[in-house]
């Protein structure tokens, strides 16, 4: 095949290029429907605001309903209206007829940012309704996640006049704008203009010129094996493109006698020490594991450590969760030496990790060097990096940061027994 004819470099960065980037976010616009022409709201006195043509005063007796919104930091509620300037009313305080789950939105959401996934299923709770009037604004930030399961979250904007306020998203280097009012003002009927992002896009509302842009925002949970909300999952482009490269590796003399292929994840995702690390998948790296599951290579989340000795024996220690290492006096390392308690530690394995520009990470299986299993990791992300407290003894006693990155690793057999998946288990 021709994949044999190219050098391993060749054939990793046919990999590399099929994960290629695609906009983490949905958008668009859906009519409004027939039961879903009114907003009412108020905790005490009910209002009632006309979706169909909004009058000045409703406008204004929502605004009175409601509280400065604040925004989370350090795990608490903040109001500092130089960073947010909008109002706001839980979900408790206000009603809106609108199905989510029954409109072209869930499958959007299904389509694009579930994409991947052999059971596409979320589910969507009521968070919040904003109102931003004249000179309303919301600076860069990213939600907070609610829960593990927690993948992003889903925008309403609701068909009032406005202009400005334009939603800015930024993730990976690029940038995006959605412009509700430019999105509404040109359906042929009145309409909900919509966006969904997952959660570690970064944010931001442009101040409103004029108007009210009125929002009600949903926390977006995956949901797996539901058998009531089953949808046929049809393969993206770029899912067949990581299939096919995958499958070009498979197919060449690379990783001879086994090993793994390491893939950085392009997503954040929520973690707590001593819990397992994330189950669930976001966009381009669900669809990476998804590619793995196919062609049948077990498949694991890790979180690798660096943290080797001197003598090049390995580099790394690898975890399938993420250890809480400073809890009880669990690992205390003398003179800054921090490999080998953090080997002593459940479910710690050693690793060799070697990169170079031209051929990215090599990995070497320790402690078993006479038959080192190879591997290659394409696309680490800095932005999964991860800090751990731990003890360390010198003249003085003193607390460090060790650091660890996640990592998505597919175990790959020895050419002519590529298939390494037992059963249809995830692994993490």
């Amino acid at each position: 095949m021709a994949s044999s004819k190219r050098s391993p470099k060749q054939i990793f960065e046919s990999l590399t290029a099929a994960i290629t980037k695609k906009p983490p976010f949905v958008h668009g616009a859906v009519s409004l429907p027939p039961t879903s022409t009114a907003l009412y709201f108020g905790a005490t006195d009910a209002g009632r605001l006309d979706l169909l043509s909004p009058q000045k005063k409703q406008l204004e007796q929502l605004l009175a309903a409601c509280s400065p919104a604040t925004f989370g930091m350090n795990k608490e509620d903040v109001l500092d209206e130089e960073y947010r300037k909008a109002g706001k009313l839980d979900a408790e305080n206000f009603a809106f007829n609108f199905d989510v789950m029954n409109s072209e939105i869930t499958t959007q959401i299904t389509n694009v940012l579930l994409q991947g996934r052999s059971d596409p299923t979320f589910v969507p709770e009521l968070y919040k309704l904003n109102v931003y009037g004249k000179d309303g604004f919301f600076k860069p930030h990213k939600d907070t996640p609610r829960s593990e399961v927690m993948f992003g979250s889903l925008v309403l904007v609701l068909p009032t006049p406005h202009e400005g306020g334009q939603l800015m998203l930024r993730h990976e280097g690029d940038e995006w704008t959605f412009d509700s009012a430019e999105i509404l003002s040109e359906q042929p009927s009145p309409s909900i203009a919509f966006i969904a992002f997952f959660s570690d896009v970064e944010h931001e509302v442009l101040p409103v010129k004029s108007g009210h842009r009125i929002t009600i925002s949903y926390n977006l949970y995956s949901k797996m094996d539901d058998p009531f909300t089953k949808v046929v999952h049809v393969p993206s482009p770029i899912q067949l493109a990581v299939e096919e490269s995958l499958r070009g590796v498979l197919d060449s003399k690379v990783l001879r006698r086994g090993g793994f292929i390491g893939f950085g994840l392009s997503h954040e995702y929520p973690l707590r020490a001593g819990g397992r690390l994330p189950s669930t998948l976001k966009g381009t790296d669900e669809m990476v594991r998804q590619a793995c599951k196919k062609l049948k290579l077990r498949v694991m989340i890790t979180l690798l450590y660096e943290a080797g000795p001197d003598d090049g024996s390995f580099t790394h220690v690898m975890f399938l969760t993420y250890p809480d290492i400073l809890a009880e006096g669990e690992l205390q390392a003398e003179g800054g030496q921090i490999h080998e308690p953090l080997l002593e530690m459940r479910g710690a394995n050693p690793l060799l990790v070697k990169y170079t520009e031209e051929d990215g990470f090599d990995f070497k299986k320790s402690p078993t060097p006479e038959e080192p299993l190879q591997a290659w990791c394409v696309t680490p992300k800095m932005k999964n990096n991860v800090s751990s407290l731990y003890q360390a003894y010198g003249n003085e006693s003193t607390t460090n940061y060790l650091y660890g990155r996640l990592h998505l690793l597919a175990l790959v057999g020895p050419v002519g027994l590529r298939e390494t998946a037992k059963d249809d288990k995830e692994d993490a």
